[in-house]
């Protein structure tokens, strides 16, 4: 069975700190920790633009929910293909 890892990390993308991402990566659960923290052991799937909003608005709970939704939305398309089965997965020396 493989053991797949999604993770996303906030990054700041200017110099000014104006524009803001979440980059979504892949990895194996079924390799080592030591393996798995490598570069060359992730896969970056996509950027996720952050919603923007005032502060008053970001305590609004309609707020909350549309950032919640949209992300998890964001996810579920990402992940489609690999819960259908529609991937093909190669590793560097063709076995899998």
């Amino acid at each position: 069975m493989l053991s797949i890892i999604l993770y996303s990390d906030s990054i700041t993308c200017d110099i000014l700190g104006k524009t803001f991402k979440h980059l979504v990566f892949l990895t194996l659960g079924n390799i080592s920790d030591w393996c798995r923290n490598k570069l060359d052991a992730k896969a970056l799937l996509a950027y996720l633009s952050k919603i923007k909003a005032s502060d008053d608005q970001k305590k609004q709970p309609d707020f909350v929910l549309v950032k919640h939704y949209f992300f998890h939305h964001s996810i579920e398309i990402l992940i489609k293909p690999i819960k259908s089965g529609s991937i093909d997965l190669h590793t560097d020396n063709g076995i899998l």
